[in-house]
């Protein structure tokens, strides 16, 4: 086998590599030639620079979205209205699906009487029955976040914390009734 570092000298001046390149070779003991090894540094060469190219592209398009919303909020509040958590949700949301792969959000507003949540947004949209109201008492994931008792930490089907829930395996978690399991599925 043959190894070579890989770095990504983009972001660094420090020499720490961020990976191996290892090519394995099929005879036993094999001496691999200098012009070998020098090919093997310039693929490793080329890998970094794809990697970094990657993560500039990631964090570029990271930047875009900061911006885009950052914007949204300022420029509600430059028009003296109020920024509206829902307004918020339903300009934020879209723009972080990419990043942070959102597959289905819900934003849920609790009654004065605690007892009931109110469905305010959801993404993807049009598919959530805004304006729905469903009991606390029957819906496990409204009454861990409204009754704020625990357990609190990161579980196998989801992550549950006194400011949010992340479901992160639908099909599996027992938070979910059956109903909403159903429609998650179609």
């Amino acid at each position: 086998m043959l190894a070579i570092p890989i770095y990504l000298r983009l972001f660094s001046k420090d020499a720490n590599p961020e990976g191996v390149l290892q090519i394995y070779s099929k005879e036993e003991d094999k001496t691999f030639t200098p012009l070998g090894v020098k090919i093997a540094e310039m693929i490793s060469k080329l890998l970094g620079y794809v990697i970094s190219s990657k993560r500039i592209n990631y964090l570029h398009k990271f930047n875009v979205t900061n911006d885009k919303i950052s914007e949204h909020i300022y420029e509600k509040l430059s028009r003296g209205q109020g920024v509206k958590m829902k307004d918020l949700f339903n300009s934020v949301i879209p723009e972080l699906a990419d990043i942070m792969k959102i597959q289905c959000c819900s934003l849920f507003s609790v009654a004065e009487d605690r007892d009931h949540i109110i469905l305010e947004a959801g993404y993807p949209e049009g598919r959530h029955g805004i304006g729905g109201v469903r009991s606390v008492k029957e819906e496990l994931y409204a009454r861990i976040i409204v009754e704020q008792k625990g357990p609190f930490g990161s579980f196998e089907n989801e992550k549950i914390y006194p400011h949010y829930l992340l479901i992160t395996n639908p099909k599996e978690t027992q938070l979910f009734p059956a109903d909403l399991k159903h429609f998650l599925e179609t």
